[in-house]
């Protein structure tokens, strides 16, 4: 093989391997998109939790025997709470920015098909036991 086909082959190359990179971001592009419709009945659900009802829910589970998981030095404002006015609430995974920190008033549940992304969900069972997916955090403003 001579320089100039040498070239040539390694220029295909690297074309085929842009090609590849296109159709894998499409593909990964898609199934963001697929993802943000199939969570858009979560997310239209969604509102502002009410002051207090997280810790309303973390008092009844250090009540019940929970410890923190971690503390925060800054105020619980910095976190965007979400509820539900549903009594039942289908979770779909979002992931990174895109997540959701869902406080569940009592007699509200969760509906996880297993995989919760990066949702924080914090609710009570049907006996009324406080039960979390994940972090219990303490703000500077817990009390």
């Amino acid at each position: 093989m001579n320089s100039r086909e040498t070239i040539k082959q390694f220029r295909q190359q690297a074309q085929n391997r842009d090609g590849e990179w296109e159709r894998k971001q499409e593909e990964q592009e898609r199934a963001r998109r697929a993802r943000w419709i199939a969570a858009e009945p979560m997310l239209d659900a969604l509102i502002s939790a009410p002051k207090g009802l997280y810790e309303l829910w973390l008092h009844a589970y250090l009540t019940q025997g929970g410890e923190p998981t971690i503390i925060y030095n800054y105020p619980s404002e910095r976190w965007e709470f979400q509820t539900t006015g549903e009594r039942e609430l289908e979770i779909f995974p979002l992931y990174g920015a895109a997540s959701q920190n869902i406080v569940f008033r009592p007699g509200s549940m969760p509906i996880t098909s297993g995989e919760l992304g990066h949702n924080s969900l914090w609710w009570f069972d049907s006996k009324g036991i406080a039960c979390c997916s994940g972090a219990v955090p303490i703000f500077s403003d817990t009390e």
